[in-house]
């Protein structure tokens, strides 16, 4: 009987592992794993949880400036209620800077309480004492003046900015070619020049195309003998400009 039990049992044992199958693998390679794939549904889970921390971080980022303002505001406030000395804060541009354009956009802070000037013109405040102007800047050196008061009290600060934009030139007209009262022997000649750029250019009531440096040239047909040749620039404010050549053609 135990033996017969024995023999029932090594059966079982050799059917069980008969039904194990190995997955397949190269020599020398670990053993293969088997990898849960990812259902749609676990994808837009996945999915969700990445729109939701998207949102999360911008509505931190709000919060974020939401608190700097109040901070700004509470600042200007306490200075404001409970100093005697008037908070001023330039935050731009910075002093001794140089740029590339004809105007600067100065900006800071200042006590609400204060009135707050800036190159010689009343400048508004926000909520917070925030405050920010548009400054026209001369070619080369400019000092700004912010000046901000309040009954008795003052405070004052100095910017110093240098704009690197070239001064605008003046209105001027040059005929390099012909020379005038020259003498010549073939017709047509070229008659060149130089202009402002911008300007409207005409020579004999022709017009004739300037480019962006002012450089103009034209050919002009001569009759035998003398020639008065008339050169005519207007500039865009109106400015009128004339040039008058003599050349003599024999041909």
């Amino acid at each position: 009987m135990l033996r017969a039990s024995i023999g029932v049992l090594s059966i079982l044992i050799s059917v069980a592992f008969s039904c194990v199958t190995e997955i397949p693998r190269e020599e020398d390679s670990p053993p293969s794993r088997a990898v849960t794939p990812i259902t749609e549904s676990g994808n837009s889970t996945f999915k969700s949880g990445m729109v939701d921390s998207q949102v999360m971080e911008r509505e931190s980022q709000k919060d974020i400036e939401k608190k700097e303002s109040e901070n700004d505001s509470e600042l200007s406030k306490n200075i404001s209620q409970n100093g005697k000395d008037i908070y001023l804060e330039v935050k731009g541009p910075e002093n001794d800077a140089t740029v590339q354009s004809d105007g600067v956009i100065v900006h800071g802070m200042v006590s609400l309480d204060a009135s707050l000037k800036i190159a010689n013109k009343a400048v508004d405040l926000d909520a917070a004492g925030r405050f920010s102007i548009l400054v026209d800047l001369k070619p080369g050196f400019n000092e700004i003046e912010i000046n901000a008061s309040r009954g008795d009290n003052s405070r004052r600060s100095t910017l110093r900015v240098t704009s690197a934009v070239l001064p605008p030139q003046p209105f001027f007209l040059m005929v390099t070619q012909p020379e005038d009262q020259s003498v010549v022997s073939q017709s047509p000649i070229m008659l060149a020049g130089r202009t402002s750029a911008g300007s409207v250019l005409s020579v004999n009531g022709v017009s004739v195309p300037v480019d962006s440096l002012g450089i103009y040239s034209i050919q002009i047909t001569l009759d035998a003998g003398p020639n008065i040749i008339d050169v005519l620039a207007t500039s865009g404010d109106g400015d009128v400009l004339s040039a008058v050549i003599a050349v003599i053609y024999r041909p």
